[in-house]
């Protein structure tokens, strides 16, 4: 089964976007992504301060798979603008947000994955904890908890499996979300990206 690997946010010079919600990358080489299905690469790069029509491409999770945008800036000034743009407002709205919810069969069992900018991952039984951490009566305890400094790598095949491999853990977390794993996979790549900036650890 091909799986696509999704390692955390890189902290790297010269790369504005890193890794983040909207994936973006730049066919003129300016940002890259790692996978275990190879992608078509970049094609070379310009040093000058004008790149007659280069275009770059942004990647968007939904749950039909990925959806790629091809968009056109006539300078590398623009290129880095708009780099800059839909980075912060990704950054923005993952602060905005804090969590995101999705229902997955972990173990063959139905259940609640909750991944908070703060806490980290949480899986709840369905139907024992509400969005937003809204539930009637006591609060519930999660069937597991991780925080974000122990992921070690996260993988998916595209389809509906997610794989979530933390540090201490023997074995990788296989969560089966029924549906293609995009949105949450990009979901998280602008959390951990979110937190990086906001700790000021992007260089």
């Amino acid at each position: 089964m091909a799986r696509e690997k999704n390692f955390p946010p890189q902290i790297t010079s010269g790369s504005p976007a890193g890794l983040m919600k909207m994936k973006i990358k730049f066919l003129e080489g300016l940002v890259g992504s790692s996978t275990r299905n190879n992608e078509p690469g970049s094609s070379g790069s310009s040093n000058s301060g004008t790149i007659n029509g280069a275009t770059f491409a942004v990647r968007v999770g939904t749950i039909d798979g990925v959806i790629t945008h091809h968009l056109r800036a006539e300078t590398r000034r623009d290129l880095v603008a708009w780099a800059r743009a839909i980075v912060q407002g990704c950054h923005t709205a993952a602060l905005s947000l804090r969590e995101y919810t999705v229902r997955c069969l972990w173990q063959g069992r139905p259940c609640k994955l909750v991944v908070n900018t703060e806490e980290g991952f949480m899986l709840y039984a369905a139907g024992a904890r509400g969005i937003n951490g809204a539930s009637p009566g006591s609060p519930p305890a999660p069937l597991w908890k991780r925080s974000f400094d122990k992921l070690r790598m996260s993988a998916d095949d595209g389809s509906r499996l997610l794989w979530l491999d933390f540090i201490d853990d023997e074995n990788e977390i296989e969560l089966d979300l029924e549906s293609c794993p995009k949105p949450i996979v990009f979901v998280l790549h602008n959390f951990l990206s979110a937190k990086i900036h906001r700790l000021g650890l992007s260089a």
